[in-house]
């Protein structure tokens, strides 16, 4: 006891203090670092990002793909990455290496032409690069239609109600947080046919403007085979006031397609279906002029055009 009281006295000299201090403190700040997030282990320089197509019309979607540096730390997480455009974070899924990530970015039919940017982010929300491209004008043309005046006059409250619930039901589907992607490749065009009208077109029904075409129209006659345009979940299979009967896909990551004005519903909620899956049957259900299938995709909660999914999905 005597020694011990004697050794905890004695004033060591001060080099011999640091050299067993500096040990303990080189290893609180060894900890710290390690205990940084994966994405902080990659600098902005080492990103390269870009866009393509370069320049897009408004009301469609861009491919944005990010590659890795050759040698990264064995803590970085490239699955952390998330695109940020206008305001919205994107995740992104491997591509064709585990050098290559990739992201489907929707562009709304809203955008004015001009220049634009996205983001790549890190679990931190730290900006790591920035990837730029061109909107264009889509060069929209206009549409008269004549149909039901029940489906442009203001409905009754009892109808208003039923409107607005089946609105905020679709809304909450496609504010969900994104699923794991499930689509690969190209989509199909759900029925083999003549494309009878357009996407983005100003709709003009009975000589008033009520809206934009949002999908495309497809030729298909009462009872027609209609087939899911890629691998999915069914997240909706009923029917709705405007577009009669629905069946809503989801795709992953923020990826949905719409199928409306079905005779027949062959599909219910919670259904995985793969692309070329019958899902229905065509008709002239819901605010229509005709039969035919109205085609929409939906990305991020925008409507784009769903021509390019078939041509250049990532």
């Amino acid at each position: 006891m005597e020694n011990a009281k004697r050794l905890s006295q004695t004033k060591f000299p001060l080099d011999l203090r640091l050299a067993a201090v500096v040990p303990f403190f080189c290893l609180l700040v060894s900890c710290a670092t390690s205990a940084r997030t994966p994405s902080s282990e990659v600098s902005t320089a080492q990103l390269d990002a870009s866009v393509s197509p370069a320049e897009v019309p408004n009301g469609s979607f861009v491919t944005l793909r990010v590659t890795l540096p050759p040698v990264i730390s064995a803590r970085f997480d490239p699955s952390a990455l998330r695109a940020l455009y206008k305001g919205v974070q994107i995740p992104l899924f491997a591509g064709a290496n585990d050098r290559e990530w990739l992201a489907a970015v929707g562009v709304s039919y809203e955008e004015s032409p001009g220049p634009a940017s996205i983001q790549i982010i890190d679990g931190e929300q730290a900006p790591l690069a920035e990837a730029r491209f061109q909107i264009v004008d889509g060069g929209y043309r206009k549409e008269t239609l004549r149909v039901s005046k029940k489906f442009i006059e203001k409905p009754d409250p009892s109808l208003q109600a039923r409107i607005d619930r089946e609105r905020a039901e679709t809304a909450a589907i496609y504010a969900q947080p994104p699923t794991e992607k499930k689509w690969k490749g190209n989509f199909r065009l759900p029925v083999a046919s003549k494309l009878t009208s357009p996407y983005g077109s100003a709709r003009i029904f009975n000589g008033k403007r009520q809206s934009y075409h949002s999908g495309l129209d497809l030729r298909a006659g009462i009872g027609v085979k209609i087939r899911a345009a890629a691998d999915g979940t069914v997240v909706l299979a009923k029917d709705l006031f405007y577009s009669g009967g629905t069946v809503l896909i989801d795709h992953g990551l923020g990826v949905f397609t719409q199928y409306f004005h079905f005779s027949e519903i062959q599909a219910k909620a919670g259904d995985q279906v793969k692309a070329g899956d019958v899902i229905g049957r065509a008709g002239d259900t819901g605010r229509v002029s005709g039969p035919h299938l109205h085609w929409g995709v939906v990305m991020q909660g925008l409507k784009v055009n769903p021509l390019p999914t078939t041509q250049r999905m990532p």
